[in-house]
């Protein structure tokens, strides 16, 4: 058995949740095992208040202090679970999500064709605390104008989940904020000219305590974190991907069904890409801190790294525009290194998960040579591929990085050839 490459059962909080969780439907199935001992008919056909009066035999001692013990641990049990999924976090029921994404619908669509800014340049300073399940974020960015209207108002989405500790927009009046939804209105000073930019500071925490009562967040973990800038960073605009997207659901609200993809002659869409509706390419650089022992990577190329106490930092830098798309992956990684015509390979991999490192290198090369024929040259000079907890089972490329699931690549066992080869992600058969 392969050793994970977070290992949850030994500090989360998470893993403490699933235990008391346990131990309620544990005591609850020991209180029905005991009843049900006790009402069990015993030789001939008995009546059910024959049978009743059995339970005088809960006098025993073996079975009071088997039941009171079961009791105890389900009053305990289910005190700890309430307290977590209910004092701690908010109980959120699927009904109490759709109706936030209906409210958001109801209130903030009207501002879904209303001009505004994209992002085109992002510095961002990130500091991961792993087994304090915390993140903590300092960010400005650029804004311009793109459009040939003028823009008076700014909307700003920041995540639900993120709590927002300051944002300044320059030139700017905030004009109202919903904290439930996340939603910001800003009002300019005077009106956005196409072509204009202007400045943005923000600064968000993501601080998880205890565990809900759904949907657990995988996002910090003891060793293998991963945070997405979504995560992070607030969208510029109406985000229609906050909407009820199900047909079935919006039918439910009267709602009428949602578009798979833009009309052709909505020529809104047509300046928009598949990753933001709120930014081209942008300038990008970054640094990220997190416990010593640990490295920390986003997309770019390792500009500078230093340790200050118990913290170990990187600054990263991307030496050409890229998406506005980008991760912070961090855990205590081993590195193999290898290149191919000019671009540095590395695969960045747990100590114990060696198996398919030497193969993702080849695939890595044979991908880079076919493709480059193919298509174009590939544009970035380092390919890094990162790997992270299968509690996603996924990959994910961002510029000149890729977050890649131990449990489809690094632990896979490759050698039937019957089988989809995950790491070159072929079919073969025998030859």
């Amino acid at each position: 058995m392969y050793a994970p490459l977070s290992d949850m059962n030994s500090d989360s909080r998470l893993a403490i949740g699933g235990m008391w969780l346990r131990l309620y439907w544990g005591s609850i199935a020991g209180l029905l095992l005991i009843v049900t001992y006790m009402f069990w008919p015993r030789g001939i056909l008995q009546s059910f208040k024959f049978r009743f009066r059995q339970l005088s035999t809960f006098k025993s001692k073996g079975l009071r202090v088997g039941s009171l013990t079961l009791i105890a641990i389900f009053i305990c049990s289910a005190g700890f679970i309430f307290y977590n999924t209910n004092t701690v976090n908010v109980y959120k029921t699927s009904t109490d999500i759709e109706q936030l994404r209906l409210d958001y619908e109801k209130k903030y669509r009207q501002f879904e064709h209303l001009p505004m800014p994209r992002i085109i340049d992002v510095k961002i300073n990130v500091d991961i605390y792993p087994y304090k399940r915390r993140v903590e974020a300092r960010s400005s960015q650029i804004l311009q104008n793109k459009t040939q209207q003028e823009i008076n108002s700014i909307h700003l989405i920041f995540p639900v989940k993120t709590k927002v500790v300051a944002v300044a927009l320059e030139g700017a009046i905030q004009q109202s904020v919903d904290e439930q939804l996340g939603y910001y209105i800003f009002d300019l000073n005077k009106p956005m000219l196409p072509g204009a930019k202007l400045k943005i500071s923000f600064e968000t925490l993501i601080q998880r305590q205890g565990f809900k009562n759904s949907r657990q967040d995988i996002t910090l973990v003891r060793n293998g974190s991963y945070i997405k800038n979504s995560h992070l960073t607030p969208r510029v605009g109406f985000y229609s991907g906050l909407m009820l997207s199900d047909k079935n659901t919006r039918r439910d609200y009267d709602l009428e069904p949602l578009p798979r993809l833009p009309k052709l002659t909505d020529t809104d869409s047509h300046g928009n890409n598949y990753v933001r509706h709120d930014s081209d390419f942008v300038n990008f650089e970054t640094t990220v801190s997190t416990i010593k022992g640990q490295q920390a990577i986003a997309p770019g190329y390792l500009v500078k790294e230093w340790h200050q106490g118990e913290r170990s930092y990187f600054h990263y830098k991307m030496d050409k525009p890229m998406m506005n798309y980008y991760a912070y992956l961090s855990a205590d990684y081993e590195v193999k290194r290898d290149s191919w015509n000019g671009v540095d390979i590395e695969v960045h991999y747990h100590k114990a998960h060696e198996y398919n490192v030497d193969r993702m290198i080849t695939s890595a090369k044979d991908s880079l040579a076919y493709f480059s024929e193919a298509f174009s040259e590939y544009q970035y000079r380092q390919l890094r591929i990162l790997e992270f907890p299968s509690y996603r089972t996924s990959a994910t490329a961002y510029p000149n990085t890729i977050g890649f699931s131990e449990s489809i690549g690094f632990v896979v066992d490759t050698s039937d050839r019957q089988k989809i080869d995950l790491i070159q992600y072929s079919y073969s058969t025998p030859s």
